[in-house]
């Protein structure tokens, strides 16, 4: 009899490290279809319409990926700046500068971005001080 629970015990334990692939495929093809459908609404908009998009965009990966605020920068023509152009945050968060540039407050990463690189940044820790 123990030998049969123990056999038991084993299965259902084991069934949700089985279910949890699955549930990753599911959320990875879920966020997929989101930027597709995100892509595609562009393709067609009126140009009127881009800045509020870009922003109902945001709202949207950020309330899949539970995030609280997604900001875009545009590299300036000359390449010398980034400029603050679309930001979703909580409504209550501080409103940022009118003008806000990055080098102002992210120097390091600016200066990767405009020199060409790409940067991955997986914890706060990787970031210089």
């Amino acid at each position: 009899m123990s030998k049969h629970c123990s056999m038991w015990y084993s299965i259902k334990y084991m069934a949700p490290l089985e279910i949890k692939p699955y549930a990753e495929l599911d959320k990875k093809l879920r966020f997929e279809t989101l930027l597709n459908e995100i892509s595609t609404f562009f393709i067609n908009l009126p140009i009127d319409r881009i800045d509020s998009e870009i922003e109902t965009a945001q709202t949207r990966v950020c309330e899949f990926l539970n995030l609280d605020r997604s900001t875009l920068f545009q590299i300036s023509e000359r390449e010398t700046q980034m400029l603050l152009t679309h930001l979703y945050q909580p409504s209550k968060s501080r409103t940022p500068p009118e003008r806000m540039s990055a080098i102002d407050f992210f120097p390091w990463t600016v200066q990767k971005i405009l020199g060409g690189e790409i940067i991955t940044i997986s914890k706060m820790t990787d970031l210089p001080e």
